[in-house]
């Protein structure tokens, strides 16, 4: 009986397929990607993305529920808007947000993120007349914070 030989790919020790070179993870990589090896992050983020005509750089792959773009790193989920601001401007200090000047949760365009606290983010979104308050107010709603009482359009969290 012969000996099933490993894989041509450095560090890969899975056995060969049959009649080929590689093992049955590099072959379908190769075929899904025409490559052999993995895609940085920062790779699947430039293909994803399609720039408009106000500057963006939207992300268009996977958007969460609030609108930002989200990929896989390492195996852990991580917001696109970080991945482009860690690959143009370097790392992202403990505590700290990156921000849009854009207000587009999708942009992933280095010029338009920016480094601020939680604080500095509100602060920001209020300037902008982006909280849930000014909104509603602008759409004439009337209603009591302070008693519950919300228009149908904000409920409540639990």
């Amino acid at each position: 009986m012969s000996e099933l030989k490993s894989c041509d790919i450095d560090g890969c020790e899975k056995p060969r397929k049959k009649n080929s070179h590689f093992c049955s993870m590099h072959t379908a990589r190769y075929e899904r990607t025409k490559r052999f090896d993995l895609q940085t992050p920062y790779e699947r983020l430039m293909k994803r993305i399609v720039v408009s005509d106000d500057g963006c750089w939207n992300y268009t792959h996977y958007l969460n529920e609030f609108g930002y773009g989200r990929l896989r790193s390492n195996g852990k989920k991580i917001l696109a808007h970080r991945l482009a601001y860690a690959h143009w401007h370097g790392d992202i200090p403990s505590g700290l947000l990156v921000c849009h000047k854009c207000d587009n949760p999708a942009c992933v365009n280095p010029e338009h993120l920016f480094l601020g606290t939680p604080k500095d983010n509100s602060v920001d979104m209020a300037s902008k007349g982006r909280n849930w308050l000014q909104r509603a107010k602008e759409q004439g709603l009337t209603f009591s914070v302070r008693k519950g009482i919300l228009p149908d359009e904000y409920k409540k969290c639990n």
